[in-house]
């Protein structure tokens, strides 16, 4: 069983876990013990946060397992555990219970958390938060290799830490290796650690290390050397943030043992400088080591030898061999002390606290096991006889206190345990009446590794940084845990205080043994941002909003944030962009990263906007224009017009009609009805209309022969563009197109528009003649060679007139007449063209042609492999001789059985014997017929049964019946035993000698010589011997367990274990545990049986005795400490026989007595057990829980035992407690008063001596009490007062405040101390006090009268801040320029207002705009007033830049060039210029020439600036025209692509525009492909993809819109036919546009399969070329280039055999050399792919090389006979399309 026992935050704590061993004479316990110390003071131990660098241990000494011992305090506590730096750590989150404890392992862990030698920064920090105060340590409880390091929370952190080591003792040898070593965790990100070893490190030597280590990161540096020398006493690690350390050197050889050493350290704030050290129990030399933390630290040790001097500089250290039993030491300045102490040789370290500030009054503790246990004890001087262990007060004597060598304050003790004192597993508790002590624990066996703790707390008090808060927020203030008293400066007792206000908070905390500590923090809460504006409401136009942040405070930032603009600072300006309602925000925060904020609502009013548009960009002459206002008007508004005409109106869209062409001003006013008006002018140009007319002339009035060409003879005084409307609904826009036209009468218009809009039209009426449109029908038009009979039908139409004659060309030429024909074709196995050609009465022509086809016949035949064999195993493979002259065969096949396959050559595995006839069908669109006979043999079937396969070796007869069996013919068999007996005989006997498995085989062979067999194994079993053992065949009855032990065996295999206990139960299985229901005798028996059935059996006997029944009952199951009596009354029997007793109580008290009583020396609850055995040895136990109530313990002070009666007020503190019970409180208070407060205050009405009492009850009934004197003085208390001689509030300029006393005292002197809010204590009758800062400022007097009663009287003077004075100007400030000057006075708090006085006299309030026309040095004047009426003038000089007095001169001016001269001069300084051409280009030189491209005309501008940043500049607009634009292209390039034509060109001069047309060799005219593209090359998709030879042209676009003549055209080729001969040569021909190429000298013919290759050229117009370069002519694909006059290439289409495509359906990959892989024959594809499936949808092969075959495997692995899929994709090679797709089936055979 398990408890937990939890003391109270002035004890310490175990885990302790109890288990119950069996069978002994008495209740003996297994006990592991884990102390937590639960120790007073403020922050060690005792935290919310902790966080520790866990130390690696080596798993070769032990390093397992290991825990974390929590434990809460009075609140339950919500923990979580991390490790921030490694987010893949998932916490682990636990509640600990108030006054309870949690044990956490973390052995599963060790890996992530453990640091390591490995010099590299790793994340493996661990954290622990909770959110109430918690304690804990860390243990390594690894039997050999144990220590505890005590977790020390916020006291761990610091940034200064100097380490201390014990470098007495070397490091054992283990693999892996142990080692010493310091382990770093930072707390915050961005922490800059700094290393400076004492000796040296591993891999990096004895040099400095620093490394950046972020949250959670960890860092360790171990020693080089394993000896004592080499450890690093006195290294110095430095840090930007907070960091923990950890130091430990693992299994210390303590000569023999080795142990752990090693503690969580302190930074060098917290160390002290008096500590004193107990001797601990080690038989090897034992150390202390004292470790300086500044230059010159004088050092004393006092020993029973004397005192010791010694002096130390920083980091040096001296190591102590203990041979007296404690030391005393003190020093200067602050050290660090660590002992290495323990028990045998067994070692333990840890860091010392000080005496200041550290101990405890109650400490409570379990013994931990048989093993030692020694305390040491350290109490103020006369305390020592005050403690109690266990209620015993006799128990630690004050003589086993020793008095420490230098020191009479102190005293020490060392006690052992004994166990007959406290016993194992007992609780034991140390309890000082008066103060409080220190207790070291050493606890472990002298071989079996030591624990050694001190638990005395390291004190200190940390409010912590200065506290941000925003307004309307609250904060809590902690001051810590366990504390005396405590005070705050705003007289709260509490512990924690929740602050609303700002201001310095300080505390005040103290120990009753002297501890006293004090900390402040200052609390800041910003005041909220005001803004103050000039208007917040204004017109759009010039609107200018500016604000200024009030409140301002120079530790705060000011954001301001408008629509999408923020700035930050205390000024702010604005402007609209819009009309319309908005809000300006002020955003404060201050340094401690508190935000407020504040808002203004903004509007700026709608402007109107003076603008229109005309209805045309110019206006055409004595045509009406319209102008509309597009002003953002409503209704008021006020409109005027001026055309410039001399015409006027006041309508809102007015129309006007120009009589005259010319360049008018048109102005527009507009005015709103708030009066806000605006105006805008523009220039108008009229111009004169254009002129249309157009001729025509046709090449035919056929209407599929007609193309109309269009001449435009239209004028105009510009450019102009036209629009064609043909009359057949369709337009176009080039100058003079061409156009075809349907049958029917046109009214063809030309519409003409200049480039500014002016129009005019001309019309004309054309008529078109209809064409026939030609059609015949066909009878077939695919029919076989043998018999085709092709009958030809016209079906040719005409919309008007008639058709009067048709030709027939026939396609193999001949030819024929008349409207219908019959054909009979000789010698044609292929598809031929027929073509109709139909003429109309007008002579209007139209042909139409069709294809037809003819066949040829294929020839059927076939080979087989075999034409008989035996049904099992057969296979027939078919091998397809088929034939046909042209064309692509297909298959049907049917094999006599109902089935048939498609393939080309097939197998077939017959499933019955039979004759079967198979059949081969070869068709393609005729087919042929072919077949064979294949005879299949009958198959025997062999079996035969036996009597049993399954027998045991003893008596086995294994007996055989045949029962093999075939359709028609005679057997003979032969039979194998598998024993080595062969028989011929149909069904045999047969009897084995050993046991085994043996294989049985029949073979049966028919008179065809088919043959089958067939075996069974039979299985010969070997027999079990039955065997079992008994733990003890005579138990008693309660204690009974009988445990039996299987020891039966078998030469092979296994068997199952039956029992029979003999009471009707049993079991099965190999070994048994077997309880009793009753005492006697009893027989047991073994079966053993194997799972074949063999059997064995075996039997034992047993006695059962009988057992004592334990029983008591008890007075009183809880008592007061005090009265307690306990009287236990014995109730135990037993069925025959005596009995003999004992007594545990629970304290370590025993006795045998039948009856007995008992009183209890301490507090506790106690188990009571009574132990019975009987004469026989047979036991039984019954237990109780006694409770002891521990007595309150009711102590209080007060705030002044001494008091005057004027003011006094008496406050107490009340510090009882009760150890896990609540108290009811009674005061009596002197003077009658009564009171059941908690903490009373309470204020006496007479003088006199009067006695207060406290009296607590707890809820269990116990009493305790305590009284203290208080005397109340009749004296006179003093009235202090003051009276302020001037005012209480002054500007800061010239302040000045006197005060004056004013105290007084009815009698006796008093003593006056004044107390500025500086600090400083003035002990005077007046006060004079000048401040040099603008602030609030408080200070107090305090009269006091010789008793030392006090009065004070406190005042606030106020000193108002001067307004800051100062101006910005805008850069640069130049002559005639408007520039800005911006006050930026401030003040630190409140409003001011300002008074700017300028140059001219005006004045201004605040930032304004000023205008000086001549430069100079000028002063402006600025006066400031606060709201407190505190003023400061400004007088501030500044200086007016004189300008570039710019002008240049154009010498000459042309078309194309022009040339400047700078003429500009300045009065004082430099300048610099430039010449902004109007065309994107600028010039910096001193003169300038310049050429423009384009038409302008162009605004030149020359800019100068001044050495001062002044600016002017001059400008003049420059026309300039160019001649109409033109393009030559220099080379063209055409590429005959699948999809397409691509025409790349160069072009002498690069246009911003390009055209492409394209003319087909039958086309009259070129046709647009695309206008509106820029780049130098186009892909051409829409080309016919049956026709690709085209001619195309370019036209090109200027800057000005206008378009280039059309260029010279270009021309491709194409490829039309490449015959393959045969596998060996090829022939290929190709066709140019028309008889442009055939004038080309050179012609390129390339081949390629994979690679473009060059094989040869033609010239002179030759057209055609023969390649039989190579053998593998019919796997390649063709390409011609040309190369043309002026740089032109075209190349041709590509061109590939596409009539190869052979794939096969069977193969046999059975390694004989024939037809071994699956090879086929591709060509005309490119992007090839073949996959390959089996049945079940699983790819087994893939390629995509045309070139490989497949072996029949999948990746490696040899794959069944059957029937698989393949598929290939790929694209032709000379046509663009979808992806074609090939797909079918084929058989492995084997």
């Amino acid at each position: 069983m398990e408890f937990l026992a939890t003391l109270g935050p002035e004890s310490c704590s175990y885990f302790i876990i109890f288990e119950k061993s069996h069978k002994i004479t008495l209740h003996r316990f297994v006990i592991i013990a884990i102390l937590m110390c639960a120790a007073i003071g403020a922050r060690s131990q005792i935290d919310k946060e902790f966080w520790f660098a866990v130390p690696e241990a080596t798993s070769a000494h032990g390093d397992d397992p290991i825990f974390l011992r929590l434990s809460a305090l009075d609140d339950d506590a919500y923990v979580v555990i991390d490790m921030p730096a490694y987010n893949s750590f998932n916490p682990i989150r636990l509640t600990i219970k108030a006054n309870t404890s949690r044990n956490i392992e973390l052995t599963k862990y060790k890996g992530l958390l453990e640091c390591d030698r490995s010099n590299r920064v790793e994340n493996k920090g661990l954290r622990i938060r909770a959110t109430n105060f918690i304690t804990g340590y860390y243990e390594i409880a690894n039997y050999w290799n144990t220590e505890i390091f005590s977790l020390k929370g916020r006291n761990a952190l610091g940034k200064q830490f100097i380490t201390p080591f014990q470098n007495s003792y070397g490091i054992g040898t283990y693999s892996p290796d142990a080692y010493s070593s310091i382990d770093i965790v930072a707390t915050e990100d961005n922490t800059i650690v700094t290393i400076e070893p004492s000796q040296s490190l591993t891999s990096v030597g004895k040099q400095t290390v620093t490394v950046k280590l972020n949250r959670g990161q960890t860092y360790s540096v171990t020693a080089a050397g394993k000896s004592g020398s080499q450890h690093l006493m006195g290294s110095i690690v430095s840090s930007s943030k907070p960091v923990a350390i950890t130091i430990k050197d693992d299994s210390v050889v303590g000569s023999p043992c080795l142990d752990m050493v090693g503690d969580q350290l302190v930074p060098v704030e917290i160390v002290g400088s008096e500590y004193i050290i107990r001797k601990g129990k080690l038989t090897a030399d034992e150390f202390f080591y004292l470790l300086a933390t500044e230059d010159g630290t004088s050092i004393k040790i006092n020993s029973k030898n004397g005192t010791s001097s010694r002096t130390l500089n920083k980091a040096q250290s001296i190591s102590w061999k203990m041979v007296g039993p404690a030391y005393y030491i003190t020093s200067d300045k602050p050290i660090y002390v660590f002992h290495l102490s323990g028990f045998g040789c067994e070692l333990g370290g840890a860091v010392i606290p000080p005496l200041t500030c550290t101990g405890a009054k109650r400490v409570s503790f379990v013994r931990s096991s048989s093993e030692s246990l020694f305390l040491n004890i350290v109490v103020r001087k006369g305390d020592e006889d005050e403690f109690v262990f266990n209620g015993n007060s006799n128990y630690v004597k004050a003589g086993d206190f020793q008095t420490v060598p230098g020191t009479n304050d102190w005293k020490v003790a060392q006690l052992e345990i004994d166990q007959n004192d406290l016993g194992a597993g007992k609780l034991g508790t140390l309890i000082n009446k008066k103060s409080r002590f220190q207790l070291g624990v050493i606890n472990g066996g002298v071989r079996s590794g030591t624990k050694y703790g001190y638990f005395s707390p390291f004190s200190s008090l940390n409010l912590g940084d200065s506290v941000n808060m925003c307004r309307g927020a609250s904060t809590i203030l902690d001051a810590g845990y366990g504390f005396d008293t405590i005070l705050w400066n705003t007289n709260s007792k509490n512990s924690k205080i929740t602050v609303n206000k700002p201001g310095v908070y300080s505390v005040r905390v103290a120990t009753t043994n002297g501890c006293v500590l004090h900390d402040s923090v200052e609390v800041f809460i910003p005041p909220k941002p005001e803004i103050s504006v000039n208007d917040s409401t204004q017109c759009l136009e010039n609107n200018s909003f500016r604000f200024e942040a009030q409140n301002f405070l120079s530790t705060s930032t000011y954001t301001w944030r408008f629509q999408n603009q923020q700035k930050q600072g205390k000024n702010f300006d604005v402007s609209f962009q819009k009309a319309g309602k908005d809000q300006v925000w002020l955003i404060s925060k201050n340094d401690r990263g508190c935000k407020d904020s504040s808002s203004v609502n903004l509007e700026a009013f709608e402007m109107p906007v003076a603008a229109f548009v005309t209805s045309r960009p110019k206006a055409c002459q004595g045509v009406e224009i319209a102008f509309s206002e597009q002003s953002s008007s409503g209704s008021g508004y006020r409109f005027n017009w001026d055309f410039g005409d001399g015409d006027t109106s006041q309508n809102s869209d007015p129309k006007h009609r120009y009589l005259n062409t010319g360049t008018y001003k048109v102005t527009f006013k507009v005015e709103d009805p708030k009066g806000c008006k605006d105006l805008i002018s523009r220039q108008l140009e009229v111009v004169a209309n254009p002129v249309a007319s157009f001729g025509l002339q046709m090449n035919s009035k056929c209407e599929n022969e007609n193309v109309t060409q269009f001449t435009n003879t239209s004028s105009s005084t510009s450019n102009f563009s036209s629009v064609w409307n043909f009359g057949d609904q369709t337009i176009g826009v080039k100058q003079s197109p061409k156009h075809s036209y349907r049958a029917g009468t046109y009214r063809v218009q030309l519409l003409v528009q200049n480039q500014d809009g002016c129009q005019d039209t001309a019309y004309k009426w054309l008529n078109i003649l209809p064409s026939p449109e030609a059609d015949f029908s066909i009878n077939k038009d695919k029919q076989c060679a043998d018999v085709n009979e092709f009958i030809y039908r016209q079906q040719s139409s005409i919309d008007s007139g008639s058709v009067v004659s048709h030709k027939w060309l026939l396609g193999d030429g001949s030819s024929a007449t008349g409207d219908s024909i019959v054909k009979v074709y000789k010698n044609v196995l292929n598809q031929i063209d027929v073509i109709l050609i139909s003429t109309s009465a007008d002579g209007c022509i139209d042909s139409a042609t069709k294809s037809v086809e003819i066949y040829p016949v294929p020839k059927s035949a076939f080979t087989v492999n075999k034409t008989e064999d035996c049904l099992s195993g057969n296979y027939f493979s078919f091998f397809n001789q088929s034939s046909i002259a042209n064309g692509n065969l297909k298959f049907q096949w049917t094999f006599g059985d109902g089935s048939g396959a498609s393939w080309q050559h097939t197998a077939r595995q017959f499933t019955s014997s039979d004759t079967f006839t198979v059949t081969l069908v070869a068709y393609d669109h005729c087919y042929d017929t072919s077949s064979q006979q294949i005879i299949v043999h009958p198959q025997p079937e062999s079996a035969f049964e036996v009597n049993d396969s399954d027998q045991c070796l003893q008596g086995n007869t294994f007996r055989f019946a045949n029962q093999t069996r075939i359709d028609h013919g005679t057997l003979k068999y032969d039979w194998q035993l598998g024993d080595g007996s062969k028989i011929s005989s149909i069904s045999p006997t047969h009897k084995y000698a050993t046991w085994g498995n043996y294989k049985v085989r029949l073979l049966a062979t028919s008179n065809q010589g088919c043959k089958d067999s067939h075996f069974i194994y039979m299985h010969v079993r070997p027999e079990p011997l039955a065997d079992f053992s008994i733990n003890d065949s005579t138990q008693c009855f309660n204690e009974q367990l009988f445990q039996y032990s299987d020891q039966s065996s078998i030469d092979s295999g296994t068997w199952y274990s039956i029992w029979d206990f003999g009471d009707s139960k049993g079991g099965i299985g190999s070994s048994q545990r077997h309880k009793y229901l009753d005492t006697g005798h009893y027989i047991v028996t073994l079966t053993a049986v194997t799972p074949y059935g063999c059997v064995d059996s075996n039997t034992s006997v047993n006695e059962v005795l009988p057992n004592p029944e334990a029983s008591f009952i008890v007075n009183d199951f809880d008592q007061c400490m005090n009265t307690n009596d306990f009287v236990f009354t014995n109730k135990s029997t037993i069925k025959k026989g005596d009995m003999a007793y004992l007594w545990s109580f629970g304290d370590g008290e025993l006795t045998r007595n039948r009856s007995t009583s008992h009183s209890y020396q301490y507090a506790d609850t106690f188990q009571v057990t009574l132990l019975v055995e009987s004469a026989m040895g047979c036991q039984h136990g019954d237990t109780a829980q006694i409770i002891v109530w521990e007595k309150p313990d009711i102590r209080f002070y007060v705030n002044d035992t001494q008091q005057c009666l004027e003011n006094n007020y008496l406050i107490t503190y009340n510090q009882s407690t009760a150890f896990q019970e609540s108290i009811r409180y009674i005061w009596n208070l002197g003077d009658g008063t009564l009171s059941i407060d908690k903490a009373p205050e309470h204020e006496f009405k007479t003088a006199g001596i009067f006695t207060v009492q406290l009296t607590g009850v707890t809820n269990t009934g116990c009493t305790d009490s305590m009284t203290r004197n208080i005397t109340i003085h009749a004296q006179p208390a003093p009235n202090a007062g003051f009276d302020l001689e001037s005012d209480s509030a002054q500007c800061l300029k010239n302040n000045h405040f006197e005060l004056s006393n004013k105290s007084s005292i009815k009698t006796g002197k008093l003593k006056l101390i004044w107390k500025p809010d500086d600090g400083r204590s003035i002990e005077d009758s007046t006060l004079n006090l000048t401040y040099s800062f603008a602030d609030t400022f408080s200070f107090r007097l305090i009269a006091e009268s010789a008793f030392g009663c006090k009065d004070s009287m406190e005042r606030s003077l106020y000193v108002w801040p001067q307004p800051e004075l100062s101006l910005r100007y805008s850069h640069p400030i130049c002559e005639s320029d408007t520039f800005l000057i911006g006050n930026t006075s401030k003040i630190k708090w409140g409003t001011a207002n300002y008074e700017l006085r300028l140059t001219d006299d005006s004045k201004s309030p605040g930032d304004t705009f000023h205008f000086i026309k001549n430069w100079g040095n000028y002063a402006n004047v600025i006066t400031g007033i606060s709201n407190y009426g505190c003023s400061d003038t400004l007088t501030d000089s500044f200086l007016v830049n004189p300008k570039v007095k710019s002008g240049f001169k154009i010498d000459y001016h042309y078309h194309k060039t022009l040339s400047l001269r700078n003429q500009s001069t300045i009065d004082r300084g430099t300048f610099s210029s430039k010449i902004e051409w109007g065309d994107g280009i600028v010039d910096s030189l001193g003169h300038y020439t310049h050429q423009y491209q384009h038409r302008g005309p162009y605004y030149l501008s020359l800019v100068n600036t001044s050495d001062s940043d002044c600016v002017s500049l001059a400008a003049q607009e420059i026309k300039h025209w160019k001649n109409h634009p033109s393009l030559k292209v220099v080379s063209r390039m055409f590429d005959t692509l699948d999809s397409g034509i691509s025409v790349t060109w160069h072009t002498d001069e690069r246009a911003f525009q390009y055209a492409l047309l394209r003319k087909a060799p039958e086309e009259m005219a070129f046709s647009l492909v695309d206008s509106n593209f820029n780049g130098l090359g186009y892909e051409d998709f829409d080309a016919t993809i049956d026709t690709l030879i085209y001619e195309y042209a370019l036209l090109g676009k200027d800057s000005l819109g206008r378009w280039s003549d059309t260029s010279v055209p270009g021309r491709n080729i194409v490829l039309k036919n490449a015959y393959f001969r045969n596998d060996e040569s090829a022939l290929i021909s190709w066709t140019p546009y028309g008889d442009h190429w055939k004038k080309t000298d050179t012609h390129i013919v390339f081949r390629w399969d994979r690679e473009r290759v060059r094989i040869g050229y033609t010239k002179g117009g030759i057209l055609s070329f023969s390649d039989s370069s190579s053998n593998q002519i019919a796997n390649y694909c063709y390409r011609i280039a040309a190369l043309g006059p002026d740089k032109e290439i075209s190349y041709s289409n590509v061109l590939c055999n596409e009539n190869l495509f052979f794939v096969p359906n069977a193969f046999s990959p059975n390694d004989d050399g024939i037809n071994d892989e699956f090879r086929y024959v591709i060509n005309g594809i490119r992007n090839f792919e073949i996959s390959i499936y089996a049945r079940n949808g699983q790819r087994v092969f893939y390629s995509n090389d045309p070139r490989t075959s497949w072996n029949g495997q999948k990746e490696g692995e040899v794959l069944p006979i059957g029937l698989y899929r393949w598929v290939i994709t790929g694209y032709s090679k000379s046509h663009s399309e979808k992806p074609r797709v090939f797909s079918g089936d084929v058989y492995i055979v084997r």
